[in-house]
């Protein structure tokens, strides 16, 4: 931080933590001593959803719905934002949900009633957030359909990109 802003003293810095950003990694995290940095995580849980059928998982899996014997639904969504919402109340920091996704292959509905969940939390909340991957690979994609042997874009915008661009279209300049 001290580099970047011997540099540009008033650009905000994106911090994430280690072990991949996962959330539980801040708890009791103690913010940065600088000024605008933003806390930044990933966010895919429940794995078992977001991974599906990735390395010879399970595929077939829904949500909302039990997973390992535990109900999966967006109070549990929260339950695991926790460590970031108490950051948040605790210091008055900014978030960012620097990645969060769902296969593209989850069960019909599966994956746009999971972002969807995400999305209104982190919207609630009032935290950036940004989707992975636009374009990065077809199996995060929301232009491809849920067949994974579909290489192609779909024709027609699926559930899961007319979401997205729901969300975005409440952006203001």
């Amino acid at each position: 931080v001290r580099a970047i802003r011997s540099i540009d003293p008033e650009m905000p810095v994106v911090f994430e933590n280690q072990q991949w950003a996962i959330p539980n990694t801040l708890t009791n995290f103690r913010p940065l001593p600088f000024r605008d940095v933003i806390y930044s995580i990933h966010f895919y849980y429940p794995y078992e959803v977001a991974f599906q059928g990735l390395n010879g998982s399970p595929t077939g899996i829904e949500y909302p719905g039990k997973i390992n014997g535990e109900m999966w639904d967006r109070t549990r969504l929260e339950k695991e934002l926790l460590p970031v919402i108490d950051l948040q109340k605790k210091h008055d920091v900014r978030i960012f949900i620097g990645e969060f996704s769902c296969i593209r292959w989850a069960p019909e509905g599966t994956g746009r009633r999971l972002l969807a969940d995400m999305i209104s939390i982190f919207e609630e909340r009032k935290w950036a957030w940004t989707y992975h991957a636009f374009r990065e690979w077809s199996g995060w994609s929301v232009e491809h359909s849920r067949n994974p042997a579909e290489q192609e874009r779909a024709l027609c915008p699926t559930d899961r990109e007319q979401l997205l661009r729901e969300a975005f279209s409440q952006n203001r300049k």
